[in-house]
């Protein structure tokens, strides 16, 4: 798992939204500067809420992103260790979840690929030969 941290965050957000300053991404998101230097510093973290909206902005998980800030705000070694187990355990079944979309879409693509393939090649004419009215008129034309 990716080691999520505010500053990886913000950093995240930054680049994809072609920001240049954390000052940028308050005015651009509505987050609060004063916030925003206390999550960086390490004085303060994040709230459900808050994640939420920073998750959005960075193309992340929410629930990811909350158990991770909730993993840093922990007091003890034993919670810590907790809540990044949740973290991961939730990202693993994320990338799980998208790899199961990402099978079907492939299968189903291949389907309709074969469907088009098959419909895609020239539609055998029958011979006349073959036909009912060509074996009558023959065997009438013999009588």
């Amino acid at each position: 798992m990716e080691n999520l941290t505010f500053e990886s965050v913000l950093d995240r957000i930054k680049e994809q939204h072609g920001l240049k300053s954390d000052y940028a991404v308050c005015k651009a998101f509505g987050l609060s500067p004063q916030n925003v230097s206390g999550w960086r510093k390490g004085r303060s973290h994040p709230d459900e809420t808050m994640c939420a909206i920073l998750a959005e902005a960075a193309g992340l998980d929410p629930l990811v992103l909350a158990a991770a800030m909730q993993a840093q705000r922990s007091k003890t070694a034993q919670a810590r260790s907790m809540w990044e187990q949740i973290a991961e355990r939730l990202q693993m079944a994320a990338q799980g979840a998208v790899a199961a979309v990402f099978a079907v879409a492939i299968a189903i693509g291949l389907i309709a690929q074969s469907a088009d393939d098959a419909w895609a090649g020239e539609v055998p004419t029958p011979r006349i030969e073959q036909s009912a009215v060509y074996i009558s008129y023959l065997v009438m034309d013999q009588c």
